[in-house]
């Protein structure tokens, strides 16, 4: 319930929406980590040399200026809805 994703240039904490807990990261050995029910954030496998990652915002992490879907929630994150990474990095509070 106190998940969140953090736009480090935008300065922005993006929290989950309430009942979306379950959803807030999913793991699978597949891919890289993704985050929200509906891929609000997805990091494919080799990311930094495929652009198949994508940013699919406010499905289960909340902008308040965006609806999930737009071209604004999609394009918020990594400039626009597929990517390639040159870092990820992911925290995890026990």
């Amino acid at each position: 319930k106190n998940s969140f994703i953090f736009s480090y240039d935008k300065r922005l904490k993006l929290p989950i929406y309430p009942g979306g807990e379950g959803q807030s990261i999913n793991c699978n050995p597949s891919y890289g980590p993704t985050f929200g029910g509906g891929h609000d954030f997805y990091i494919a496998s080799n990311s930094n040399s495929s652009n198949s990652s994508y940013s699919n915002l406010c499905h289960s992490y909340k902008h308040n200026a965006y609806t999930n879907g737009t071209t604004q929630a999609q394009s918020f994150l990594a400039g626009s809805y597929n990517f390639l990474t040159a870092e990820i990095e992911v925290y995890a509070q026990n």
